[in-house]
């Protein structure tokens, strides 16, 4: 064996080597998170916001330049409900080039109250949001928590109208008559947490509203 065959054969030991070193840096990136989702970038989401747009929810989020995954699934609970998927984008999401928008509109929602959505990139990391919706009717009256209280706001109704409110098993708790004005503050600091139900009427025309009290 001469010298040149000698040094060709450590070389290719060593060329070994480094690949089994370069296989196990690999390996142990996996296992530390790369592929089962333990970590991820620090940095997934340039913007992310959660607003009522007329009777839906509108989520908009901005992926970070360089931020890529698999897939984005949005679930979303109700008033602390289980979870359920509303929305899901396949394929490779992400741009290795810019920041990547994604939107899209939880439209038709008929329950007032807190909307949670749980929002997983691929396998590379999760965010959560949360808002409160009020659920608006073509008849035009609407409940939006306010101040530790309730604001109930009433519109297309002609001359004075009188306002009921009743837990959900029947107990009235509410109660008053005359209202010109479109905007009633209803004195529910007292309320426990639950669903109710409004009673607008006026003139014989009667409109009825659930809406959720929480968070007392």
């Amino acid at each position: 064996m001469n010298f040149l065959t000698q040094t060709h054969e450590v070389f290719d030991k060593r060329e070994k080597q480094m690949a089994v070193v370069r296989i196990m840096t690999i390996f142990i990136f996996f296992v530390s998170g790369g592929l089962f989702g333990q970590s991820f970038p620090d940095h997934i989401l340039d913007a992310l916001t959660l607003r009522q747009n007329g009777s839906g929810l509108e989520l908009n989020m901005v992926m970070g330049r360089g931020v890529e995954c698999l897939g984005i699934d949005v679930q979303r609970s109700v008033n602390g409900s289980p979870f359920e998927r509303v929305y899901a984008i396949g394929g490779v999401c992400g741009s290795p080039e810019r920041p990547d928008p994604y939107g899209f509109v939880d439209a038709d929602l008929t329950v007032s109250g807190e909307y949670t959505y749980y929002i997983r990139f691929g396998s590379i990391g999760e965010v959560q949001i949360s808002a409160v919706f009020t659920a608006v009717w073509e008849s035009g009256v609407s409940v939006t928590p306010r101040n530790g209280g309730h604001t109930l706001r009433v519109e297309g109704m002609q001359g004075a109208f009188e306002v009921r409110v009743f837990h959900m098993n029947g107990r009235l708790v509410y109660s008053a008559a005359g209202f010109t004005d479109p905007t009633v503050e209803l004195l529910s600091a007292s309320w426990q947490n639950g669903v109710y139900v409004l009673q607008v009427e006026s003139a014989g025309r009667a409109v009825t509203q659930k809406f959720a009290v929480y968070g007392r």
